[in-house]
C-alpha cells in the first residue's frame, strides 16, 4: 500500500495521535498539507520552505516541534534538509481516507 499525501484525511485535527502534544499533531498535519499541495510526494524539505508554505505565521516553536519530530524518529535531517521516516507515514496512518485505501480482500 502506497501512501501518498493527498491520501490523508486532511480536513481532521490529528487528535488523539501519537504525538504527545497538541502542537505535534498540528505540525504533523500542515507537512501532510504542505506536500499534499507541493507534487503529493514525501520530499525532504527545510525550515524555510516549511515556513513559506505555511498559510498561518509560523513560529520558532514550530522549528522546536521539527527538532523534537528529528530526535524521536518521525523525521531525518541531512543538513538543513529534513526528511520524512517509515515511522511518521506509519503513525499517520489513522488519518488515511477510507476511500484512498487500496485493499483487496479475499
Amino acid at each position: 500500500m502506497k501512501i501518498k499525501p493527498s491520501d490523508i484525511d486532511l480536513t481532521k485535527r490529528f487528535t488523539n495521535s501519537v504525538w504527545n502534544k497538541r502542537e505535534q499533531g498540528i505540525v504533523a498535519r500542515n507537512l501532510c498539507i504542505i506536500m499534499a499541495n507541493n507534487g503529493d510526494k514525501w520530499e525532504k524539505f527545510t525550515w524555510e520552505m516549511y515556513q513559506e508554505a505555511c498559510e498561518h505565521n509560523v513560529t520558532l516553536y514550530e522549528k522546536g516541534v521539527l527538532g523534537d519530530f528529528v530526535e524521536t524518529g518521525y523525521l531525518d535531517k541531512d543538513g538543513e534538509y529534513y526528511k520524512f521516516t517509515v515511522k511518521f507515514i506509519k503513525d499517520i496512518l489513522p488519518y488515511v481516507r477510507t476511500e484512498a485505501m487500496d485493499v483487496d480482500f479475499l
